[in-house]
């Protein structure tokens, strides 16, 4: 349910930016989802060096993971620790099961890149109309909400949508900044 729920926002994201643009040229997507390099605030810089920004902002993001506002929720969903504790039972469900593992392989793929083509691609830099100067801050909150199939995680997920994913798409103006970060 979750890819098929991915899928949706993928197609329509891309219905959307249509829309926009009238055709979906690569060179149409690209402006029209910030998939351009990060630009330098305050040099004007394209890429190069200017990449490099986005490794304090993973490990902002490990920091905020390590913060105790995201208790574990029903079932544990810390792959490392499941393999570790319930390793019989994991390997039952999974042994023979290539379709469930081509699943979750694909969700693991689809989920951050879906989620930040439409997010931040998509919607913040639309975002700046009605929200103002704080777009950002309104797009990360938006996320956060989003994740309400997982309550438990939803004050990670707006403290991390917000400093760790909108503002540096924001700041750079490239959705590979959140994407880098996301995934």
């Amino acid at each position: 349910c979750l890819n098929i729920g991915l899928l949706w926002i993928l197609a329509l994201t891309l219905i959307l930016l249509r829309r926009e643009q009238g055709r979906l040229e690569w060179s149409r997507v690209v402006d029209g989802l910030w998939l351009r390099s990060p630009r330098s605030p305050k040099t004007g810089k394209i890429g190069g060096t200017v990449w490099l920004w986005a490794i304090p902002f993973v490990l902002l993001t490990a920091a905020i993971n390590a913060l105790p506002i995201n208790p574990e929720g029903p079932l544990p969903r810390d792959l490392p620790v499941l393999l570790q504790t319930d390793q019989d039972r994991l390997e039952t469900f999974f042994s023979g099961s290539w379709g469930w593992f081509a699943l979750l392989v694909l969700l693991s793929f689809l989920a951050p890149v879906v989620e930040e083509l439409f997010f931040r691609g998509l919607l913040l830099p639309r975002m700046r109309k009605v929200f103002g100067r704080i777009d950002w801050v309104v797009n990360g909150a938006i996320f956060g909400l989003y994740h309400v199939h997982q309550p438990w995680g939803m004050p990670g997920s707006v403290l991390d949508g917000v400093l760790a994913q909108a503002f540096p798409t924001k700041r750079y103006q490239s959705t590979w900044m959140g994407l880098i970060k996301h995934t």
